[in-house]
């Protein structure tokens, strides 16, 4: 590949230690590479220290795992840990959740569904009040309201997910129904929705749902009928 052009950076370490990196543009977006002849540089000139850390990192790369914004919060991992903090953590396969669980999960994921429709009323109200002018102080209250109600329904809605399917099915499933929706096409005529809205996102001719078969095909359940098929033969 022709270099088309370079750029220079300048790290500077905890301790004041100054490194000059110099990359070509066109391997921008191969991180691990950069990071490895960066480490190189570094050992170079005397760095051992944070060549270690680069070389660190572009193994983790190497390995598949992510360099992620801390500022991002990992919502599944927040997911899993607050229900392993009260003993409700769920490590098994892919399962039906029983008649109780589905019954609780499902009812909680209502509430905050409505709590969040229930302000939309007062928020219309708040826009004009008596003298013509919005509310704002009921305005804010209202989006605060709905925030925190979007925030919680996500929050069940992931739980749920955690408590069925785990973090790394949940976490393929998404990718799938991502790389499936970027191909959907923004609606131009309500009549082509059914949802009868221009606001809707449709499936172009020849558009592939996302198959998540292969993600649960290895079920919880499977145990539970060799087992029921184990005691009946011993009857």
């Amino acid at each position: 590949m022709q270099t088309v052009s370079e750029e220079t950076v300048d790290v500077v370490d905890n301790h004041g230690n100054e490194l000059s990196y110099t990359f070509k543009l066109e391997q921008a977006g191969d991180v691990c590479r950069m990071l490895i002849e960066a480490a190189d540089t570094a050992e170079k000139t005397g760095q051992k220290q944070v060549a270690t850390v680069l070389r660190a990192q572009a193994e983790m790369i190497e390995q598949g795992l992510h360099v992620t914004d801390h500022k991002a919060p990992d919502l599944m991992l927040d997911i899993a840990a607050f229900h392993q903090k009260f003993g409700l953590e769920y490590n098994g396969k892919p399962r039906m959740l029983d008649t109780e669980l589905f019954g609780f999960r499902s009812k909680f994921m209502d509430e905050e569904l409505d709590e969040w429709k229930d302000e939309q009323t007062g928020l219309v109200e708040a826009l004009t009040s008596d003298d013509g002018s919005p509310d704002h102080r009921r305005i804010a209250h209202g989006l605060h309201q709905q925030l925190d109600a979007l925030v919680d329904l996500v929050y069940v809605a992931l739980g749920t997910a955690y408590l069925q399917f785990g973090p790394e099915v949940f976490h393929e499933a998404w990718r799938r129904v991502q790389s499936a929706n970027m191909k959907k096409v923004r609606c131009t005529n309500a009549d082509d929705s059914k949802r009868g809205s221009t606001f809707d996102v449709v499936k172009p001719e020849g558009w592939e749902a996302p198959d998540h078969h292969d993600l649960v095909k290895d079920h919880a359940h499977k145990a539970y009928r060799h087992s029921v098929e184990a005691n009946g033969a011993n009857q």
